[in-house]
């Protein structure tokens, strides 16, 4: 059985060593770049970096956030990434690098030309990527198996008084799948209209308002904090926690069947931040407020 993870290899180096576990006091600093025998802090990059690139840094931060919290639940839960499949992830990525190559240039020149650095190290670069990323996407299906999931029929509306409209005719008993056929589907809906199984811990006020539901449980309409549209949902399927997790073939070709959904990937990241104290305290960014651990 052939499975492949999608890798984006235009994100190459933007993350190139595993956060560790361990808790660190020094202060880093970077070789490369040397003044009057001292090496720059590497605390002068970083606020360089947030003042210019606000909005990427504060995506980077999150990005080394997701890291750190995946690294210590695969530690937690007995997760590792199979050598096997991250080499095969790592040659397709290299396959498509070489692919999209102008015709005559070679994957050394284009190592050095696009990071200033051998073939030799950007593919080491790109397979502790790949590494990281699949012990990230293991750990966070892996945490939705452990709790309990719903599989729902989900609409977005613009308006609350739409969402209202909807919700009593979903109440009133209307066929979710008759209603879904005006809206726009995203590629994962299934063909009875509902979304895969989504762990209980949702992003609120979702999360909240789907705490005991049952089948024909409908909720909304809800907006969630940074979106537009409302969210009104109706609850097909309630799926109990399992004791035990897959073996990691079976595990890798349903996340290839099925990838991590976008609403998924928050509700992991929230949960995982309500979880572990966590802050970005980077200069010229905007500041959330510290996580208080729950358990």
């Amino acid at each position: 059985m052939t499975w492949r993870l999608a890798v984006s290899a235009g994100l190459l180096l933007a993350s190139c060593v595993a956060p560790n576990i361990e808790h660190r006091e020094e202060v880093s600093s970077i070789p490369e770049i040397v003044v009057d025998g001292y090496e720059l802090d590497a605390r002068a990059l970083v606020a360089d970096l947030a003042f210019h690139m606000p909005e990427e840094t504060e995506q980077l931060v999150r990005g080394l956030q997701r890291s750190a919290f995946a690294e210590r639940e695969a530690h937690r839960l007995g997760i590792h990434a199979d050598d096997a499949s991250v080499q095969l992830s790592l040659q397709a990525a290299l396959h498509e690098i070489s692919a999209n190559l102008p015709e005559g240039a070679d994957m050394e020149h284009w190592a050095r030309s696009r990071y200033e650095r051998s073939l030799a190290e950007v593919r080491a670069a790109l397979e502790s990527r790949i590494r990281r990323n699949l012990v990230y996407q293991l750990v966070l299906r892996c945490e939705s198996l452990l709790s309990d999931r719903l599989r729902m029929h989900v609409f977005h509306v613009a308006a609350e008084d739409e969402g209202f409209a909807l919700k009593r005719k979903l109440e009133a008993g209307a066929d979710p799948r008759v209603l879904l056929q005006d809206e726009f589907l995203p590629p994962w809906v299934g063909e009875d209209g509902t979304w895969p199984p989504l762990p209980v811990f949702l992003p609120e006020p979702l999360g909240s308002a789907l705490e005991n539901a049952a089948v024909g449980t409908v909720v909304g309409p809800l907006r969630l904090p940074g979106d537009e549209a409302y969210w009104v949902v109706r609850v097909a399927e309630v799926l109990p926690a399992t004791v035990y997790f897959p073996p990691q073939s079976v595990l890798l070709e349903a996340l290839h069947e099925q990838p991590i959904l976008p609403i998924e990937a928050r509700a992991w990241f929230e949960e995982m931040a309500s979880r572990y104290t966590s802050s970005g305290k980077l200069p010229n960014i905007r500041e959330r407020k510290p996580f208080v651990p729950r358990r």
